[in-house]
């Protein structure tokens, strides 16, 4: 469902930034998170609920580490590197 409604918002107006192909590198890279969360969080909740990344993102960040910890290894790995450079 989720990754259905993302193609299909890519494809009429691709209003989160997003440049390339949906779902592949470049696409991550130009994306906007927190466009796409917000407008995909009021769809599914009827606009009930709105993505507020101050309080919503450690709850992903939770959520992915306990069910989907690879999903955030390029994450850790960019980290891992910048905090490596900072400290030369």
């Amino acid at each position: 469902m989720v990754e259905e409604w993302i193609r299909t918002q890519h494809k009429n107006n691709n209003r989160f930034d997003g440049q390339g192909d949906v779902f592949e590198s470049e696409w991550y890279t130009s994306l906007n998170g927190v466009k796409l969360l917000d407008a995909l969080i009021a769809e599914v909740t009827g606009q009930q609920n709105f993505y507020d990344k101050v309080q919503d993102s450690p709850v992903l960040t939770t959520i992915l580490l306990e069910e989907e910890r690879d999903a955030l290894k390029d994450v850790a790995k960019l980290l891992r590197g910048l905090l490596e450079a900072g400290g030369s």
